[in-house]
């Protein structure tokens, strides 16, 4: 885990198309400085988009959990 201070938080996000329907799917988690796992996110889209574009969708879903967790975290 690469969060070295107290109180910090990381937020990692991965893609991956299923090339057997040509679906693609996006998984996010939230990590606090202990590596425990404490908020995540995961979309599953019915439609067929190149490598670039599924990884983009990650970074989006991930951008909407680091906003959604502003206020929240202690």
């Amino acid at each position: 885990m690469d969060c070295t201070n107290p109180g910090s938080i990381k937020i990692t996000s991965n893609a991956a198309i299923f090339h057997s329907d040509g679906d693609f799917g996006v998984g996010v988690i939230a990590r606090d400085s202990n590596g425990l796992c404490f908020a995540w996110s995961s979309v599953h889209l019915h439609r067929s988009v190149l490598p670039e574009v599924a990884e983009a969708w990650a970074a989006r879903i991930a951008i909407q959990l680091a906003h959604r967790l502003v206020g929240r975290i202690l």
